[in-house]
């Protein structure tokens, strides 16, 4: 009795099958995760707020509107100034809000800023020209999506 074998040779037919499956799926995940879909991370504009409990009153004036925010170990830029407030503690310490505007992704409902995490709660230590300090993030706002949908 003969025994069927129940592998044969590829042939050029074989290939071309394997070589359109491959292209189809791989068309098929580019357009699934690049328009609007699963992985697309998404820009919006944001504002956060960090809070200094407790600052030297010496060191007031080393942050000023329009400084640009850096994260203190990545060095990478994590917004813009846009407003301070101080409130005085004693005639040494002051206690400070600084308000930061940036452009931020959200991807799975983390928002980041240059692949730092934003989120109230968060310990956040910056470095501008002047000065370098933490704060808690206590505020997170998302403003408006940057690429026009809604």
């Amino acid at each position: 009795m003969k025994k069927t074998k129940f592998f044969r040779r590829f042939n050029i037919i074989d290939v071309l099958a394997a070589v359109f499956l491959i292209v189809a799926i791989l068309i098929s995940f580019y357009y699934y995760t690049n328009d609007d879909g699963l992985f697309k991370k998404q820009q919006f504009e944001i504002e956060y707020t960090i809070r200094i409990d407790k600052i030297e009153n010496e060191f007031l004036g080393n942050l000023s509107h329009y400084d640009i925010l850096y994260d203190y170990s990545s060095a990478f830029p994590i917004g813009e100034i846009s407003d301070i407030r101080t409130y005085p503690n004693d005639q040494y310490y002051s206690a400070m809000e600084i308000v930061v505007d940036a452009v931020a992704e959200i991807h799975n409902g983390v928002i980041s800023v240059n692949g730092i995490d934003i989120f109230a709660g968060k310990w956040i230590e910056f470095r501008t020209p002047n000065i370098v300090h933490g704060g808690n993030c206590v505020a997170v706002m998302i403003n408006d999506r940057l690429d026009g949908a809604k």
